[in-house]
């Protein structure tokens, strides 16, 4: 995999190398170590009764411990979904939402040229994340401190958000902070100089042809080896 670099003065070619299997066994301990997992209850229709995997706003979500039966609901009433004869269900599942990096090394993976940006610039500030459910108990219980008492509205969604949160304790209670794993993640790419031509020289070559056949401002580019 090739990745090119753009400086003030010139440009720099990169060979992208990294051991594929190693990048899927770090996925499978973020998945494992830091997703937040809830348990669900809610009512369907049969058609979203949910499957082991999910893709929501580019986030990876797994399913587990499916379990449904159909609600008190029948087949010739109308519900509040949709206007129309259709069976609801009551589902219960184990809901994990994985953390935001497990996509982003998906694209390390694939060769997407602005994840491989981010990761040589180790700009991980860039890369969203969500605390752990340990840390939102805590950011949580400041911030209600810092409310007036008065604010009794404020104070009642804090309450309510607080209450949910510590009902998701025990099954987060291994529940890791991602950040230590974008630095897993930087020690197991390599980015090897193997070429730099200065933008003088490539404007030499414009002129040389009188035309411009190589633009100074350069979309950074990158590809598979084939």
């Amino acid at each position: 995999m090739i990745y090119i670099k753009e400086n003030e003065n010139n440009f720099e070619k990169y060979e992208v190398k990294f051991d594929e299997i190693a990048l899927k066994k770090l996925r499978t301990e973020i998945v494992i170590n830091c997703s937040e997992t809830t348990h669900v209850k809610k009512e369907c229709r049969q058609e979203e009764i949910p499957n082991s995997i999910a893709i929501d706003n580019a986030i990876i979500c797994y399913i587990e411990n499916v379990r449904y039966w159909k609600s008190g609901h029948t087949g010739i009433e109308l519900d509040d979904y949709y206007e129309y004869e259709y069976d609801l269900y009551y589902c219960e599942y184990i809901f994990h939402e994985c953390q935001p990096l497990v996509c982003f090394i998906d694209n390390i993976i694939f060769g997407d040229e602005k994840s491989l940006e981010i990761l040589f610039d180790k700009n991980f500030a860039s890369i969203e994340k969500f605390p752990t459910v340990k840390e939102k108990i805590f950011m949580l219980k400041e911030e209600s401190e810092k409310i007036n008492s008065n604010n009794r509205k404020k104070l009642k969604e804090l309450y309510t958000e607080l209450k949910e949160l510590l009902e998701m304790e025990e099954l987060n209670e291994g529940q890791e902070p991602v950040e230590p794993y974008f630095y897993k993640l930087a020690s197991l790419v390599d980015f090897k100089l193997i070429d730099t031509i200065s933008k003088e020289e490539i404007n030499r070559v414009n002129n040389f042809f009188g035309e411009e056949k190589i633009p100074l401002t350069k979309k950074k580019t990158l590809g598979r080896k084939k």
